[in-house]
């Protein structure tokens, strides 16, 4: 049968000379690609080598996010700053963010995919380079200017990963994906804190430590000129994507699309609000936290907050294949809700078995939420859609961030705070699961993604 060409709407996907050629006869166009079998770009082993180099946004963005609240104690010390002021950066860097999504989805519009990807991570760098430089400074808010570069880049190369994601795994595998996603920003997690303590002891000196997520904040960017090129590549040898995942349409922010997305896309905005907003506060905090209300030195308090994305690290993948296999998205999403309640409520007393049990279940909740709660976004949302999707989510999370860093440093006791957020997630679940069900289930159905 005769293949239609694509639009002129697919072109910054597609844009190939050999797109002709392929139009005419795809299979010859395919044949005649390169004389090494493995570096055909529709083979898995080329897509998992895609989908490795973006995973690699995650591990050095994630690691330079971590390093510094490791070593906060040292921090506070050598800027004479409170807890509440060395917080104030995570509630600085919130608030641009919450117009980021919009201006980031527009780059990449207009910059396209690749183009936008390096740059988004090259500000990554920048940011983590300013905060390395800052302590030479005497001046903490030089800090807080990095620590916002860094925030800005960051959003945006969540947004590329997500695009590349739907762009390479729709129907193939899209959870599992995303599930490898998430394993590599917790991989980060880990080795900031298992590394950053050990090498500030080490060198004698935090800054040493700084200079490491800076380190890894340029891994992002090398990352991102890989898979410049490793796109390139597949263009050049005439493959096609889905023209259903356009880019500039899934990067696209639309207000007025906005006012047609149903209310379990709403729902899930509101859990993913509640959600990330405890694990995040108490992940970027916590060393401190266990040092102070435990007793416990920087290493060891380092060494057990490294748990909780060690168990996302090892489980978010074969979780991603079981969600892939089962469904039940919303459900298992309320599952691991209720037990994010029980891990915040076992941290208000100053048990260390209770500790324990706290921080197991909270790694099993920040395997199992993303992994279940993600991939339901593209079954209820067109995939022209995806971009203003993603960046209500951004923008959304972004303004619950600056609410939470902010109250949460004014408060006495900041866990109670995130115990009545995360319940607060958990009956949002419930909802979606009811409203679900009413409208047949559809997040909820067995059915491989």
């Amino acid at each position: 049968p005769p293949i239609n060409k694509m639009s002129s709407s697919r072109t910054s996907i597609n844009e190939d000379p050999t797109d002709e050629i392929q139009d005419r006869c795809p299979l010859q166009a395919h044949e005649a690609a390169p004389l090494v079998p493995l570096l055909l770009p529709a083979r898995p082993i080329y897509r998992y080598t895609v989908l490795f180099v973006a995973c690699l946004f995650s591990i050095g963005t994630y690691f330079t996010s971590v390093a510094i609240g490791v070593v906060q104690t040292q921090v506070q010390d050598a800027f004479g700053i409170t807890d509440e002021l060395f917080e104030l950066q995570y509630t600085l860097s919130s608030i641009p963010n919450i117009f980021v999504p919009f201006f980031g989805g527009f780059m990449l519009d207009k910059l396209g995919l690749l183009y936008g990807t390096v740059v988004a991570c090259s500000v990554v760098f920048a940011g983590g380079l300013v905060m390395a430089l800052s302590p030479y400074t005497h001046n903490f808010y030089t800090l807080i200017l990095g620590r916002i570069l860094f925030a800005m880049g960051s959003e945006v190369s969540y947004v590329a990963q997500n695009t590349i994601c739907c762009l390479w795994f729709k129907d193939k595998g899209m959870a599992l994906a995303m599930g490898l996603t998430v394993s590599a920003g917790r991989l980060g997690s880990f080795l900031a804190f298992s590394v950053t303590g050990w090498v500030a002891e080490l060198f004698h000196d935090y800054r040493a430590a700084i200079w490491l997520g800076a380190i890894m904040a340029a891994l992002s960017m090398v990352a991102a000129v890989c898979y410049f090129f490793l796109h390139k590549y597949a263009l050049s040898v005439g493959h096609k994507f889905d023209p259903d995942s356009d880019p500039n349409a899934m990067n696209r922010i639309s207000m007025k699309d906005v006012l047609t997305f149903p209310a379990s896309f709403w729902l899930i905005v509101v859990l993913s609000m509640t959600f990330y907003n405890t694990i995040w506060p108490y992940e970027a905090t916590g060393v401190a936290y266990l040092e102070k209300r435990y007793s416990l030195d920087q290493k060891l308090a380092g060494l057990l907050m490294s748990v909780i994305p060690f168990i996302s690290l090892i489980f978010s993948p074969p979780f991603g294949l079981v969600v892939d296999r089962i469904g039940y998205r919303a459900i298992l999403a309320s599952v691991a809700l209720f037990f994010l309640v029980i891990s915040f409520a076992c941290l208000l007393t100053t048990s260390i078995p209770l500790l324990y049990v706290s921080i197991g279940l909270m790694g099993i909740v920040s395997t199992a939420v993303p992994v279940a709660v993600w991939p339901a976004i593209p079954m209820i949302i067109p995939s022209e859609n995806l971009g203003t999707a993603f960046g209500s989510i951004s923008v959304a999370n972004s303004i619950a961030a600056t609410i939470v860093y902010y109250c949460k440093g004014r408060l006495v006791d900041g866990i109670v705070y995130l115990l009545g957020v995360s319940v607060f997630s958990f009956v949002t679940s419930i909802i979606w699961n009811i409203l679900d069900a009413r409208q047949g289930g559809l997040v909820n159905k067995r059915k491989k993604s």
